[in-house]
């Protein structure tokens, strides 16, 4: 932390038979909720194949079962050979790529890697609404 910021940085440098070092936070067993909003102000790391960074959030307990069945939400996600495209996404049993049923948004954020953004998602019984700067992205409708 400086500056007021965390910042998580990817070295290469040779780590447990890997070549390269970085980090991720895990809030497995901290707590759980369901329904709430989640703001995460972020810049992310310049698009290189390999850099993938995401902010998402996964149940603790796998009540219905493995990935996908019990659900993920994808606030923010980035991949590498796909500078500034910001990917925002359910995933469940009945919504997933696998199904090609897949649920998401992709926007465009032409400073996403030079410049914060607030990221954020707002949950309750009948949807997910996506969010980046405020503005409203993508929303996800419980189809129950």
């Amino acid at each position: 932390v400086s500056g007021g910021t965390l910042k998580i940085i990817a070295r290469r440098e040779d780590w447990i038979g890997k070549p390269y070092t970085s980090a991720r936070i895990r809030t497995r067993g901290k707590g759980d909720w369901v329904y709430g909003k989640l703001l995460v102000r972020a810049k992310l790391p310049a698009g290189k194949p390999g850099i993938w960074p995401a902010i998402w959030m996964m149940p603790t307990d796998q009540k219905y079962g493995s990935w996908p069945n019990s659900g993920e939400i994808d606030v923010m996600e980035n991949v590498g050979w796909a500078p500034g495209v910001i990917h925002n996404s359910v995933h469940t049993g009945a919504f997933n790529h696998r199904l090609r049923s897949h649920k998401h948004a992709e926007v465009v954020v032409d400073d996403a890697h030079s410049a914060f953004h607030v990221y954020g998602v707002e949950w309750d019984e009948d949807s997910i609404k996506y969010s980046i700067d405020g503005q409203q992205t993508f929303e996800f409708v419980n189809t129950k």
